[in-house]
Formats: structure tokens, sequence, C-alpha cells
């Protein structure tokens, strides 16, 4: 269950809440209790008609690693290049030259890259809302046999039952941004 669409579809118990402090709560006790992040859908608004899974996965850490690695391979060339082109021999140590650019590259393209890991997410991380008032924050949990259970937990923190005309509160959108063709 790696995206919001498993996690609409197996979710026995959905319930929405008013203020993200008692989401956040209800989470913890949950996750205490032995439900793991792949049975919970923790959905926030993400814009007009649309909400956003907060325990999706961000690839920031890979795009980090990835872009930084560039940045210090395309640093340590520009140093190397620049000691070749303007010092011809005569100017600054060309292997510290290089090394650092190759630091500069590293730092520039390593921020840059987990920047853009931030906007990469797991395929499935939104679904839009299928009409009517949503609460801000929703829960989706496949609680299988512990039901009531869940429900006490997030009665407890606040949660209530959300299912606007019978039928599920988010509606997984192959179309959404993130979205994971069916």
């Amino acid at each position: 269950m790696k995206n919001c669409r498993d996690k609409l579809e197996r979710a026995n118990v959905v319930a929405g809440f008013h203020n993200q402090d008692d989401a956040d709560e209800a989470l913890l006790e949950l996750r205490l209790s032995g439900f793991t992040d792949k049975r919970i859908g923790y959905f926030y608004p993400a814009g007009p008609g649309r909400m956003a899974d907060l325990l999706a996965r961000y690839h920031r850490f890979a795009a980090t690693i990835l872009w930084g690695g560039v940045g210090l391979a395309a640093g340590w060339g520009v140093g190397l290049l620049l000691e070749r082109w303007f010092s011809h021999g005569l100017g600054p140590d060309p292997v510290g030259l290089a090394e650092t650019c190759a630091i500069f590259g590293l730092l520039f393209f390593g921020t840059a890259g987990g920047m853009m890991g931030l906007w990469v997410v797991s395929p499935g991380t939104y679904a839009r809302t299928s009409g009517g008032p949503t609460p801000p924050f929703l829960m989706a949990v496949d609680a299988g046999v512990g039901r009531d259970q869940v429900w006490e937990i997030l009665r407890r923190h606040g949660g209530f039952e959300h299912r606007p005309h019978g039928s599920s509160p988010l509606v997984h959108d192959d179309r959404l941004p993130g979205s994971q063709a069916a």
C-alpha cells in the first residue's frame, strides 16, 4: 500500500478532525497501538477540491545525494578548466582550486537537489474530494478487525465519522499530479 488509492480502498474507518493537533495526537496513538503508516492515510487540504496524504514519502534525500554528486563532478571540472584557461600554470594550486569549486558545486547543487526533492512525491499522493463539506484533516485507516479500537482512539482525540452521501470522502484521481495511473 504505497499510495492513497490503496489506503482509500482498504480503509474501513474514515474520521475527520477540526484541527491538526488533535489529528497528530490520534496518529501518534495509532502508531503506538501498532498501526503502520502503510495502513493510515492522513489527508490535508492541498488546493480547491483536493487533498494530499501527509504521510507520503518525499524524495528529498535521494535528490540531494544525486545532485550533490553532479555538483561535485561539475565543480571539479570547472576548477580544472579555470586553472587551465586563466592561470596557465602560474596561478593558484590547480588541485586546491578544483577542490574549492567541487565543494561549492556540491553544496549548491546538493541544496538545489534537496529542494527539488520536496516536489517529488510517491505516486498516488493526491486525492480529490467527492463533494460536500470536507473537514480540514481526514484520517483513513485500514483497521482490519481492530475497527472498534481505532474508533475509540480517534474519538478520544476529537475525530468524528465522515462519509458524505454514503461514500468515501476522498476519491483517487489519476489526473492529479503525483497520482498513479490505474
